[in-house]
C-alpha cells in the first residue's frame, strides 16, 4: 500500500504561492488559462488518487499552497504555520477548484471570511474550522510525525483505504 507525503523545503513555507502580480503582467492571456489548467487537473488527480495524500504544512501556505492543501486528505501542521487566500486583494479568484474544496472542508460561512477577505489564518483558527488535523509542536519532527501516520495508514487493507477515500470524495461532492 501506497501513501503520498507533501511538505516544502526549510520551515518558512510549505507553498508561499505564485507571483499573483507577476502573472496579471503576462501579456497572452493563454499562459494564465495554462496554469490554471495544468494545476487545476494535477489536484482533482490528486484528490482521486487511491491512496492517502498527507500535507506536512511546515510553514505558511498563501494562495496556490492554500489550494493544494485543499486537495490533501490529511493536513500536519508546524505551530508556526499559517494560512492565506490573498487572491481577492490582487483582483483574482481562486484557481485550482480551491473554493469548491474549502467550502467542503470548513463550511461557507468560514471559507466566505477566509476568501473574501484575505485575511492571514494562524494555525489554531485553522485547526479550530477543521482546515488541519493536528499541529505539531516546535519540539517535535514534523516530517517525521507525517512519515508516521502515513506509514501506519499503509498497514491497512490497500482496497479498503481506495474505496473509503472514493466514497468521502463523492459525498463531499
Amino acid at each position: 500500500m501506497k501513501a503520498l507525503t507533501i511538505t516544502g523545503t526549510g520551515d518558512k513555507a510549505f507553498v508561499a504561492g505564485g507571483d499573483l502580480k507577476e502573472l496579471l503582467a503576462y501579456k497572452e492571456p493563454d499562459a494564465g488559462e495554462r496554469l490554471q489548467r495544468i494545476m487545476s487537473k494535477a489536484l482533482k488527480e490528486l484528490t482521486q488518487l487511491p491512496f492517502p495524500v498527507i500535507a506536512a504544512i511546515n510553514g505558511d501556505a498563501i494562495g496556490g499552497g492554500c489550494e493544494i492543501l485543499t486537495a490533501c486528505d490529511l493536513r500536519i501542521a508546524a505551530a508556526h504555520a499559517r494560512f492565506r487566500f490573498p487572491q481577492v486583494r490582487l483582483g483574482l479568484t481562486t484557481g485550482w477548484g480551491g473554493t469548491g474544496r474549502l467550502v467542503r472542508l470548513i463550511g461557507q460561512s468560514r471559507a466566505s471570511d477566509w476568501l473574501l477577505t484575505g485575511r492571514t489564518v494562524d494555525v489554531h483558527e485553522a485547526l479550530i474550522a477543521g482546515f488541519i488535523h493536528r499541529v505539531v509542536s516546535p519540539e517535535a519532527n514534523l516530517m517525521q510525525l507525517s512519515l508516521d501516520l502515513a506509514r501506519s495508514l499503509t498497514q491497512f487493507p490497500e482496497q479498503a483505504l481506495a474505496a473509503t477515500k472514493a466514497l468521502i470524495q463523492v459525498a463531499a461532492n
